[in-house]
């Protein structure tokens, strides 16, 4: 153990978890100033006597216990225990040195109380923050930091307190305060509706090293394509999660987008999603579904009818090489006849796979799907040889892929 060095024990911790260090760093007195900075570097604050326990012991040695963090998570929506740990927080800050990755919940609250020491902090890279207003916004656009990934979510219900303004949060608004963070590479924007007539001139401002988008938006606060494509001209994946506008969407055509990316190489998101969207550019990975709400009481076959077409123009739109769809579209979109899988193939040329997520659909179900799947596709006149196809299905941690022609191969 004596010729063990400093390097090579810090390598040796490295692939430990927080526990497994601890108890070394108990058990092993060589081990122990290592393992100790390996237990030192997260903290998780959930409940508040025991996040007062926390902090009370990092701050009591603050050069040697709270310097080490470099992972912080806080889950707290309480407003009175915030206002209580805001300050120790605060003083966790001014030691952690090489902090890198914050998670902060009903962060408009924490910025209110204490509004100045998160913005002072440098090197953090992973800023995840739930509950976000006005303030939060201004705490980024002066934070001394530059992360490279960035979450901003809403927190539902809507944080209620003196924390927030009665003013929603605008689109706009937001990719101001976003304007000197030029290091981002993942974004996540969660936003609420905007305030109607309030939209702000264009931004102006591109984000060039954003490679990865998440974007949630209800209509009346979401931005076109064309001022996505000027904002992240890099980009190379997105994934949409809203809106999910109602279904008459669907039978109406999308607007006219003047611009898209030259290639996309991952792309998420409802066929709704995507007509909303008018994404019109080379996509080598589409992963999509049928999304459309039950509220007239239509049928399913209704349904099938009403998005049949939707579906094949987004497909065209795109032209995906891989191809991922969840059951409810690979049962009732792909395959049920051969018309079907003629128009679905004509519509994607360079579809080279083909991916169907059967997830907690019954087996009696799934054989009858593969057998009529198997006759149609052998029967069928269009060529599909150049299309390798994968079927994966389960329940808990099992998993059975089908590779066609059907060959199947349980994975746990």
């Amino acid at each position: 153990m004596a010729i063990l060095d400093e390097d090579t024990l810090a390598i040796v911790v490295s692939y430990l978890t927080a526990s497994d260090a601890r108890s070394l760093s108990a058990t092993a007195r060589q081990f122990h100033p290592v393992a100790r900075r390996k237990v030192l570097a997260t903290l998780e604050l959930k409940e508040p006597k025991r996040a007062h326990g926390n902090l009370d012991f990092r701050l009591a040695d603050g050069p040697n216990r709270a310097y080490w963090l470099r992972e912080l998570k806080v889950n707290i929506s309480n407003l009175n225990a915030i206002i209580e740990l805001a300050p120790k927080l605060a003083r966790l800050f001014e030691h952690a040195h090489i902090l890198r990755s914050i998670y902060l919940s009903s962060a408009e609250a924490w910025i209110y109380t204490e509004p100045h020491p998160l913005e002072q902090l440098e090197g953090v890279d992973d800023l995840e923050l739930y509950g976000y207003d006005h303030r939060t916004l201004g705490m980024i656009q002066r934070m001394a930091s530059k992360p490279r990934r960035l979450v901003l979510r809403e927190q539902q219900p809507r944080f209620n307190s003196i924390a927030t303004t009665t003013t929603r949060v605008d689109f706009t608004h937001i990719m101001q305060s976003l304007a000197p963070q030029q290091a981002l590479r993942t974004l996540t924007l969660e936003m609420g509706g905007g305030v109607a007539g309030a939209r702000l001139p264009d931004v102006g401002t591109q984000w060039p090293s954003v490679t990865h988008l998440d974007l949630s938006a209800r209509v009346d606060n979401a931005p076109d394509l064309d001022e996505l494509v000027h904002m992240f001209p890099r980009l190379r994946s997105i994934r949409f999660r809203a809106p999910n506008v109602p279904s008459y969407a669907l039978s109406h055509s999308p607007g006219p987008s003047r611009t898209c990316w030259e290639v996309l190489d991952y792309v998420h998101g409802t066929i709704v999603q995507m007509r909303f969207w008018s994404v019109a550019c080379p996509v080598h990975h589409l992963n999509t579904w049928i999304y459309i709400p039950l509220r007239d009481g239509s049928s399913t076959e209704h349904r099938v009818a009403l998005s049949a077409e939707p579906t094949l123009e987004v497909l065209r739109r795109t032209s995906p090489v891989v191809l991922t769809v969840d059951r409810y579209t690979a049962i009732r979109n792909f395959g049920t006849d051969e018309d079907q899988w003629r128009g679905v193939l004509e519509a994607t040329p360079r579809l080279r796979v083909l991916t169907m997520a059967l997830t907690n659909f019954t087996l009696s179900g799934v054989e009858e799907w593969l057998v009529r799947m198997h006759a149609i596709r052998s029967n069928a006149s269009t060529d599909t040889d150049h299309v390798y196809s994968v079927c994966s299905f389960g329940w808990g941690t099992t998993r059975i892929t089908v590779q066609m022609p059907w060959q199947l191969a349980s994975q746990t």
